[in-house]
């Protein structure tokens, strides 16, 4: 009866707006859960690569470990933007920073290099000779672009190769133009398809929701270079390929700008070098379930000067903590028995109980990384919220900031 009465007459505003927002809080709890499925691994996958980095390998070795580092450091950008894509609204938000053009690009191609292998497809990449690298703009929201198109080519290419070139197509203003033009020799795009490649609402999608899925994602794309200020062409012949061309403007940078960036990183990287040291002879509690993550964990701890005692759950972290003197406790939120959230309250209620004199930092290394997730840790008593996947300099940070000026932890009585 209710689905006739729809059918008969439009939905009223408050209907339809209720309707949006079931909508938008599913989509939400779904990115959520993706989220957390999908930090846990990485965790451990670029951990064990950064690890795995520092030993003796090959000239050969190190650079497949760096080109494997490279495409999980731009995953993990991409899981980054799943988090904060903006469920409510269209509104797409640009974060300008200075990049290397040349660079962005070719780690991308390198992300699917192993790819374009499997399939014997030729995968080549050119910036010419006169085209400004060193540019301001969104590189992150560039490389998803790029990757999602090459992903694409890839995907509909049999035999031949896929090819991006990126060149300077002149001035606007005080902009500088660039083009970016992926060609691949795959199995082309009629005329009729093409006029509704980007509307994945077309009802030749209905039966097909694969082609809709592309379809959607090649909207996105156009709705993130349309923000950027550029534009989107496609030219195609049935069974012979396809060429996407974008163009996009960009703000130049110096050379000076990059520069400084660059010194800036040293800079940090000598400090972390130098406070190396900041963990030696500290006493590190370790709340992790999973044995991949806490071997991980354990490594990375120990390298730094730390002596690590490691729980399998919440109550065993409790327990830990009332029978030993602790520094700092890295914790973990989702684990068996107890969690990470009840535990952390318990140990702070033993503080409490046992009159000890300064809070022993509590840090949450989670998965849980979605908006929202670092209050509720805040709000169980934590000090600090820190997502997976976790490096060496994210744990030099944690160090300088609690650890440096904290004294240690005593019992009263």
């Amino acid at each position: 009866m209710i689905h006739e009465k729809q059918h008969e007459s439009a939905l009223s505003v408050k209907e339809s707006a209720i309707e949006s927002e079931l909508g938008n809080l599913a989509k939400g709890t779904f990115i959520a859960n993706l989220d957390h499925q999908l930090r846990a691994p990485m965790n451990s996958m670029m951990g064990m690569l950064h690890l795995l980095d520092e030993t003796e390998l090959s000239v050969q070795q190190k650079g497949y470990v760096k080109s494997a580092l490279d495409a999980s450091s731009f995953l993990l950008d991409t899981i980054n933007e799943i988090t904060d894509f903006p469920v409510n609204s269209y509104a797409l938000n640009l974060e300008n920073s200075h990049f290397d053009l040349f660079k962005a690009s070719k780690n991308v191609i390198k992300a699917f290099s192993g790819v374009a292998d499997k399939k014997s497809i030729a995968l080549h990449f050119n910036c010419e000779a006169n085209t400004p690298t060193l540019l301001n703009g969104d590189s992150v929201k560039l490389q998803q672009v790029l990757a999602k198109l090459i992903d694409n080519a890839i995907f509909f290419t049999e035999k031949g190769s896929v090819s991006l070139v990126a060149k300077f197509a002149g001035n606007d203003d005080d902009k500088v133009m660039i083009e970016f033009i992926l060609i691949d020799t795959g199995i082309g795009i009629s005329q009729e398809k093409l006029d509704s490649l980007f509307n994945f609402e077309h009802e030749r999608f209905v039966d097909n929701p694969k082609l809709r899925r592309v379809s959607l994602e090649l909207a996105v794309c156009k709705r993130i270079i349309e923000t950027m200020g550029g534009r989107i062409d496609v030219s195609s012949v049935k069974g012979e390929g396809s060429t996407f061309t974008l163009t996009i403007p960009f703000a130049k940078t110096s050379s000076e700008a990059i520069s400084e960036i660059s010194e800036e990183d040293e800079i940090m990287q000598e400090k972390v070098v130098k406070s190396f040291k900041s963990y030696n002879g500290l006493k590190i509690l370790l709340a992790e379930d999973d044995p991949i993550n806490q071997s991980l964990a354990v490594a990375f701890l120990t390298k730094l000067g730390g002596s690590v005692d490691t729980a399998d759950n919440g109550q065993l972290a409790v327990d830990a903590f009332t029978n030993n003197q602790y520094d700092i406790i890295f914790m973990d939120c989702e684990m068996p028995v107890l969690d990470g959230f009840d535990a952390t309250r318990n140990i702070r209620k033993i503080e409490t109980n046992k009159g000890i004199e300064h809070q022993i930092p509590i840090i949450a290394m989670t998965a849980y990384a979605a908006r929202g997730d670092r209050d509720n840790c805040l709000a169980s008593g934590m000090n600090d919220h820190v997502p997976k996947p976790i490096t060496v300099n994210v744990l030099q940070e944690v160090a300088e900031k609690y650890i440096f000026n904290t004294s240690r932890c005593t019992l009263r009585g």
